[in-house]
Order: structure tokens, then sequence, then C-alpha cells
């Protein structure tokens, strides 16, 4: 294998290119480089290419999901994202993540649970579905999340579209069918289920 390019990236980071494909086939510090004594027209060594592959790459990948989820919680997927973009192969990236899976360290079920907990107040179920599975989480974890957290009851999603009509200023006894229609759209936007819109509305006449 032989380095046909390299990229500077940032102030220490290089793109390694090999054996003239428009991909990079990793990306390495310049103190890597000095380490391994890889240039421009060099070549990878099957010793040096699998210190590279198999040790290097999956730890530094590894230490990067830590210091990551040091700062916030994340899900697989993210932290899948978070890798590619910063060019790790497919398989140091698969090593990271079992690994952060087996110490704990990412658990879509948690993280599915925790996020519906933190919104339970502030979103309709309905939104918080879209963001996790925005966020890649499986949907089975999402509705077993959403059951845990507000059961089979409807009657938290009503609760938060009363408040929500009341901070609007919304008087239903005195609202014509156009103010209506408006808190209905607005509602079913932020993702509540029209039965629930409804049911606080009393409004099925001016539903067609």
């Amino acid at each position: 294998m032989k380095i046909t390019g390299l990229t500077k990236i940032g102030r220490n980071h290089y793109k390694v290119y090999t054996d003239g494909r428009a991909v990079p086939a990793f990306e390495l510090y310049g103190s890597d480089l000095r380490s391994y004594d890889l240039h421009d027209g060099s070549e990878i060594s099957e010793d040096v290419y699998r210190k590279i592959t198999e040790e290097l790459l999956p730890k530094r990948a590894f230490s990067r999901v830590c210091h990551l989820i040091e700062k916030r919680d994340y899900t697989e997927r993210q932290i899948r994202d978070k890798l590619s973009r910063a060019f790790y192969p497919e398989y140091a990236s698969d090593h990271a993540v079992e690994m952060a899976k087996k110490h704990g360290l990412i658990n879509d079920q948690s993280y599915s649970i925790r996020y519906t907990e933190c919104y339970y107040d502030r979103k309709s179920i309905g939104r918080i579905r879209t963001d996790l599975i925005q966020k890649g989480v499986d949907p089975d974890l999402i509705n077993d999340a959403i059951k845990s957290v507000f059961g089979d009851s409807h009657d938290a999603e009503r609760e938060k579209i009363k408040k929500i009509l009341a901070k609007r200023g919304f008087d239903k006894t005195c609202a014509d069918r156009n103010e209506t229609e408006k808190q209905i759209a607005y509602l079913y936007r932020k993702g509540y289920r029209i039965d629930d819109i409804r049911a606080c509305l009393k409004a099925s006449d001016y539903l067609t």
C-alpha cells in the first residue's frame, strides 16, 4: 500500500490517501506520520498498516466517544455520525461503539426514557417520537419509552393542550370558526393527536 496524497486539515491532522483512491484511507496526526515514518510516496508495510487499523484508530475512536459523552448523552446513530464526520473508518467506529455500549456509555433505551421524561411537560408525544426517530432510535424502543413515561392514558397530553390554549389566550366560549381552526392547526403541527385536540376544544363542529 502506497501513500499517494496527504491533505492537512486543522492544525495537525492529515487525511491519508492511498493507491490513488479519491477517498482517504484514514486520518492521522502529524506525530503519527513521524512515528511511523510515513510521507507522501512512501509504502505502508503490513505491520504498520495493522498497527494503524487494528490498534491506533479503534483506540482513538473510543477515546473520542468517551470525550463526547463527557459533555452530553448521544444515541448510537449520533455517535456514528460524529465519528464518520471525523473520518474514522467504519471498522474503528464499530469497535468504539461496541466498547461504549459494553461499558454502558451508549444505551438508546435509557436515552429514550430520559429524553421522554425531560420533555414530558414541554413536548407532545408526537414531537418526542419524531425527535427520537431523527436521532436514529429504534421505533420499538421509542414506543416502550413513551409507554413507560406516559402510560396508556391521554390525560397528560390533554392537560398540556389545555395549558397551551390558556397561554395563548384562547377562549372557546367566544372563539369563532377561524380562530378555532388556527388553534387546531397550531396544536397539530406541535404533534398533538387530533382526537386529543378535539377533546380539549370540544370543536367537532368546526372540523371537516
